[in-house]
């Protein structure tokens, strides 16, 4: 008894000893469980490329170049596995890596992380975070971003402690550059967030001392990053136009869509199934209200971590559609999670239960994860290997295959495709709608989503001027969840899709 008590006090005054290998379990078990999607297709497209090729492959993306060169190295070793599970394993290490950043530099400070007496709770809400296995097990650079961006904003805390110390404006700035060259948006976010509360100072109490290592610091970053600079006027122009769709087609709604689902996404998750569903819609007011006490809490970074996730926001939501909103801003979730768990400590009853129902509604959800159902996004589970499957098996010389490249995994879809004489469009713009209608293919296969957010419904009328000319056959695949059905349901929608995906085949008339 006497060596049990020791390390049962030790268990008690770090939760990490039983989290973190619990968390590792997590991240590391079937990998292969979910199929590659687009994006991930993309990593491992370039990441498999010569390491002298994967810079000028990025021109035509919007990433910096230092993850794909990671995973292109990590590739290379002689590990077991999948490209797909070994480049998952790679975002389950950074993830662990972030862990024990997060733990040690903020978690555990005593002016800015939680009360001792509430890191088991902030231990267990992150090691059995729903939002961080979901994307810390996928072959992209969101938990290296995260890990990155918990350094880089801990430097600039240190940094607005004493700005015009030498050392650690050099902390700040070599964190930054690494977060810079691996994602734009959080390290723009950062940067911002930093030298805008840095600038601040300086005008409010007229410090203009402060404007010097602002300067600095400045003139270094963009020093640091000059030999990407011409890439990122590339990705600001693309970013100037905006991209992905808008489900609602109100912008202010679009807001408030985005708004809830990245709450929704940080607090129950992305797998909900309908008791989960209910439990959480009856206790967010209460977990609102606790993360409201958080920040009246007001911890030292407050200000930084409000302006870089503004600045976050901004950046991500005019890149990307709603569904993916919670997986570029990931590099917010911790100062997110310590908020709500600050506010516990100030309420304890109202914090323990929403606490506890977060937890419950987390554990609920890892069976149905690891059996790929009941997830909000459709297309982390989309059912690309039985399309292509189907295509290889009922194709035919000469057929036209038709990607849907607005809506659907058509990235992912296509390199399935044995390889056979057919033409295949990526439908993404007009012109390749002019093709698909000119066409004399016997057989087209006509892949894209239930529902149709192509500009000006562009699917459905190239659909009805096809089935003009072709006897149709529709398969449908990818049926939605209950949660979905409620939801489509409960927003008003005349004849719901039941399923995500369909595949039209189209046989020309004998």
């Amino acid at each position: 008894m006497r060596g049990v008590r020791p390390l049962l006090d030790r268990v008690r005054a770090n939760p990490l000893l039983v989290f973190l290998p619990l968390q590792a379990a997590l991240l590391f078990w079937q990998l292969d469980l979910l199929p590659a999607w687009t994006d991930e297709t993309t990593t491992l497209t370039v990441a498999l490329q010569p390491a002298g090729d994967i810079p000028a492959l990025l021109l035509r993306d919007i990433h910096p170049p230092l993850y794909y060169l990671l995973a292109h190295w990590w590739l290379a070793l002689p590990l077991a596995g999948s490209a797909l599970a070994r480049a998952r394993a790679l975002s389950g290490l950074w993830l662990i890596a972030a862990t024990l950043v997060i733990w040690v530099l903020w978690a555990r400070n005593e002016e800015a992380g939680v009360p001792r007496s509430r890191r088991w709770w902030f231990a267990a809400l992150w090691a059995l975070s729903p939002s961080l296995l979901l994307y810390s097990r996928m072959a992209r650079s969101y938990s290296m971003q995260l890990c990155l961006a918990a350094v880089a904003l801990y430097a600039g805390m240190q940094l607005l402690r004493k700005p015009g110390a030498l050392r650690r404006q050099l902390l700040f700035v070599l964190t930054l550059t690494a977060l810079l060259y691996t994602h734009y948006a959080p390290g723009g976010a950062v940067f911002a967030g930093v030298a805008g509360v840095l600038l601040w100072r300086a005008l409010r109490g007229r410090e203009w001392r402060l404007l010097g290592p602002l300067a600095l610091i400045s003139a270094a970053s963009v020093l640091a990053y000059l030999p990407w600079l011409v890439m990122l006027e590339t990705a600001l122009s693309r970013w100037s136009v905006g991209h992905g769709y808008a489900l609602t087609g109100n912008g202010a709604l679009e807001h408030v869509l985005r708004l809830g689902y990245l709450f929704v996404s940080f607090t129950w998750g992305e797998v909900l199934g309908v008791p989960a569903f209910v439990l959480a819609v009856a206790v967010s007011p209460l977990v609102l209200w606790v993360f409201w006490e958080g920040l009246r809490t007001r911890p030292a970074w407050l200000a930084v971590a409000v302006a870089t996730a503004v600045v976050g926001y901004i950046g991500v939501t005019r890149w990307v559609s709603f569904p993916f909103t919670p997986s570029r801003l990931l590099f917010l979730y911790p100062l997110c999670l310590l908020l709500l768990v600050r506010g516990a400590s100030r309420s304890p009853r109202a914090g323990a239960l929403a606490c506890a129902a977060m937890l419950g509604v987390s554990v609920v959800g890892l069976p149905d994860y690891f059996r790929r159902q009941n997830f909000l996004n459709q297309g982390f589970t989309a059912p690309v290997d039985e399309i292509a499957a189907l295509i290889n098996r009922c194709g035919a010389p000469g057929e036209l295959v038709v990607l849907d490249g607005y809506n659907s995994d058509a990235y992912a879809i296509a390199p399935r495709l044995k390889p056979r004489a057919r033409i295949v469009v990526m439908l993404r713009h007009v012109g390749q709608a002019d093709q698909v209608r000119e066409t004399e293919a016997p057989l087209v296969w006509y892949v894209r989503s239930t529902h149709d957010v192509s500009p000006r419904g562009l699917n459905v009328r190239l659909e009805n001027e096809l089935a003009g000319r072709y006897r149709v056959r529709r398969r449908l695949f990818g049926p939605y969840p209950a949660v979905h059905r409620l939801l489509m349901r409960a927003a008003g929608w005349g004849n719901p899709p039941t399923h995500s995906y369909q595949v039209l085949e189209m046989r020309a008339p004998q």
